[in-house]
């Protein structure tokens, strides 16, 4: 079984990661109404308004990733470390993390694109690159003439931006943190 990224392609980072779970969790809350509370929760990262902390180690998921091995079945992510292949699988991290094994979430795969989009109606559609500050200030400043529809699902683009995208708050592009390559 070989491994995704060649072993003489692996190096050593170090990551600089700044989610902040409670800061997101709380203005969030703070912009959505009972029943957009209700459709956030429904979305995939609504059980993450219950999650009091969210501690994240750059460095270990660096080395496992660079252990990952190329075929794995869809839901599960496999690595070989030392010669031995270690499985995590959806429900591992379901019960590590406290949120729903079961619970079934919207197949996105066959929704026809809109004229009406988030992407288009408040992201400025394609015509200009959409940055990180752009979005939280779109999220921050919504006001109630959008509709409810929408504003949940800004919420929860604002929230992977935020919490999961975590990165260097004084960089707006992708979390890049600080990688540093060291040839041999």
């Amino acid at each position: 079984m070989s491994l995704l990224i060649p072993t003489k392609d692996h190096f050593p980072a170090q990551y600089s990661i700044c989610g902040e779970l409670e800061d997101a969790v709380a203005i969030v809350r703070s912009k959505l109404s009972v029943e957009n509370m209700v459709n956030f929760r429904k979305m995939p990262f609504g059980d993450f308004m219950d999650v009091q902390k969210l501690q994240f180690s750059g460095q270990l998921i660096h080395i496992l990733m660079i252990h990952l091995v190329c075929q794995q079945p869809e839901d599960e992510m496999w690595f070989m470390i030392n010669g031995t292949l270690n499985k995590f699988t959806f429900e591992d991290f379901c019960r590590i993390t406290s949120l729903p094994i079961s619970k079934p979430y919207p197949n996105f795969s066959n929704v026809k694109a809109s004229s009406e989009t988030i992407h288009k109606k408040y992201l400025r559609g394609g015509t200009v690159k959409c940055t990180f500050t752009h979005l939280r200030n779109m999220f921050m400043t919504a006001e109630e003439d959008v509709p409810s529809s929408d504003l949940h699902k800004l919420a929860s683009l604002y929230f992977v931006e935020h919490v999961l995208l975590a990165k260097d708050r004084g960089n707006d592009g992708w979390p890049t943190g600080e990688i540093q390559r060291k040839e041999k």
